[in-house]
């Protein structure tokens, strides 16, 4: 099982850098997931895009292929332990990419 960052979906849409799509394009569509959140940024992505109707197209069409995972309540608990954490470590990383994780 594979869970796509937003980073990742965009590297791989726009089909660079290679070290990144050539090992996607050996992996089973049935196994590579993302979230609701991620499908929130790249839909941000396209919102604010000059060229909205392609971009639109072209992220239906990523997204068709792909398993999208709701944001369960179970995920607000694993939100704030991960959140802790590194807080903690002192290594936060940014909002989304906390609630991706859970």
């Amino acid at each position: 099982m594979y869970m796509l960052d937003t980073n990742i979906c965009i590297y791989i849409i726009k089909k660079r850098p290679s070290t990144v799509l050539t090992p996607f394009q050996a992996v089973a569509s049935e196994d590579v997931y993302i979230s609701v959140m991620t499908v929130a940024e790249l839909q941000y992505g396209v919102d604010k895009s000059n060229a909205k109707s392609k971009n639109q197209e072209i992220l239906d069409d990523f997204i068709s292929r792909l398993q999208v995972l709701p944001w369960q309540e179970t995920a607000v608990q694993c939100y704030s332990k991960i959140r802790n954490y590194l807080e903690a470590k002192g290594t936060p990383i940014g909002n989304m990419d906390m609630l991706i994780a859970a």
